[in-house]
Protein backbone atom coordinates (compact mmCIF):
# COMPACT_ATOMS: atom_id res chain seq x y z
CA UNK A 1 0.00 0.00 0.00
CA UNK A 2 1.68 3.46 -1.13
CA UNK A 3 0.18 6.06 0.91
CA UNK A 4 2.15 8.90 -0.41
CA UNK A 5 0.43 7.93 -3.59
CA UNK A 6 -2.68 8.34 -2.65
CA UNK A 7 -3.10 4.51 -2.14
CA UNK A 8 -5.28 4.16 0.64
CA UNK A 9 -7.51 0.91 0.82
CA UNK A 10 -7.73 -1.49 3.26
CA UNK A 11 -9.35 -5.01 2.51
CA UNK A 12 -9.92 -5.26 6.47
CA UNK A 13 -12.44 -1.36 6.69
CA UNK A 14 -16.19 -1.85 5.71
CA UNK A 15 -17.23 1.00 3.70
CA UNK A 16 -21.14 2.25 3.48
CA UNK A 17 -22.36 3.03 -0.09
CA UNK A 18 -22.41 6.84 -0.43
CA UNK A 19 -25.59 5.96 -2.57
CA UNK A 20 -27.13 3.27 -0.09
CA UNK A 21 -30.78 4.01 0.47
CA UNK A 22 -30.92 2.28 3.84
CA UNK A 23 -28.47 1.96 6.38
CA UNK A 24 -28.39 -0.79 9.48
CA UNK A 25 -26.43 -0.29 12.30
CA UNK A 26 -25.36 2.93 14.21
CA UNK A 27 -22.31 5.20 13.60
CA UNK A 28 -20.59 4.97 17.02
CA UNK A 29 -17.05 5.91 18.03
CA UNK A 30 -14.97 2.91 18.17
CA UNK A 31 -11.18 2.48 18.12
CA UNK A 32 -11.81 -0.30 15.08
CA UNK A 33 -13.26 1.69 12.61
CA UNK A 34 -10.44 4.15 12.59
CA UNK A 35 -8.06 2.94 9.83
CA UNK A 36 -4.62 3.81 11.43
CA UNK A 37 -2.44 7.10 11.66
CA UNK A 38 1.43 6.05 10.45
CA UNK A 39 0.58 2.28 9.71
CA UNK A 40 -3.08 0.41 8.47
CA UNK A 41 -4.91 -0.86 11.16
CA UNK A 42 -5.53 -4.30 9.80
CA UNK A 43 -8.30 -5.26 12.64
CA UNK A 44 -11.52 -6.49 10.76
CA UNK A 45 -14.47 -3.42 11.68
CA UNK A 46 -17.32 -5.93 10.52
CA UNK A 47 -18.36 -6.29 13.85
CA UNK A 48 -18.92 -2.59 14.68
CA UNK A 49 -19.38 -0.93 11.29
CA UNK A 50 -22.83 0.08 9.88
CA UNK A 51 -23.53 -1.87 6.47
CA UNK A 52 -25.57 -0.31 3.66
CA UNK A 53 -28.65 -2.68 2.80
CA UNK A 54 -30.07 -2.64 -1.23
CA UNK A 55 -33.15 -2.33 -1.35
CA UNK A 56 -35.84 -2.14 -4.51
CA UNK A 57 -39.48 -0.61 -4.70
CA UNK A 58 -39.71 -1.88 -8.13
CA UNK A 59 -40.39 -5.45 -6.69
CA UNK A 60 -44.10 -7.13 -6.69
CA UNK A 61 -43.88 -8.76 -3.28
CA UNK A 62 -47.30 -9.43 -3.22
CA UNK A 63 -48.17 -10.84 -0.31
CA UNK A 64 -45.35 -12.41 0.62
CA UNK A 65 -42.96 -11.01 4.02
CA UNK A 66 -39.81 -10.83 5.45
CA UNK A 67 -38.94 -13.89 7.82
CA UNK A 68 -38.91 -12.40 11.21
CA UNK A 69 -36.05 -14.37 12.18
CA UNK A 70 -33.69 -13.12 15.07
CA UNK A 71 -30.15 -12.66 14.08
CA UNK A 72 -29.19 -15.29 16.90
CA UNK A 73 -31.52 -18.08 15.24
CA UNK A 74 -29.53 -17.46 11.91
CA UNK A 75 -27.41 -19.66 10.51
CA UNK A 76 -25.02 -19.28 7.78
CA UNK A 77 -22.87 -21.85 5.40
CA UNK A 78 -19.04 -21.92 4.07
CA UNK A 79 -17.94 -23.97 1.53
CA UNK A 80 -15.00 -24.90 -0.13
CA UNK A 81 -15.50 -25.05 -4.04
CA UNK A 82 -13.95 -28.18 -4.28
CA UNK A 83 -15.83 -30.48 -2.34
CA UNK A 84 -19.10 -29.63 -2.50
CA UNK A 85 -20.32 -30.99 -5.33
CA UNK A 86 -19.27 -34.05 -3.19
CA UNK A 87 -20.94 -33.23 -0.25
CA UNK A 88 -24.21 -32.57 -2.91
CA UNK A 89 -23.70 -35.86 -4.80
CA UNK A 90 -23.37 -38.44 -1.14
CA UNK A 91 -26.63 -36.56 0.59
CA UNK A 92 -29.95 -37.77 -0.08
CA UNK A 93 -31.71 -36.79 -2.44
CA UNK A 94 -34.93 -35.44 -0.77
CA UNK A 95 -32.23 -33.18 1.28
CA UNK A 96 -30.98 -31.47 -1.22
CA UNK A 97 -31.77 -27.86 -2.23
CA UNK A 98 -28.72 -27.04 -4.77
Amino acid sequence: MAASAGHRFNPAKLLLDPYARRVEGELKDHPLLHGGHDEPDYRDNAAVAPKSVVISDHYDWEDDAAPRTPWEKRSSMKHMSKGLPTCIRNSPGDTRYL
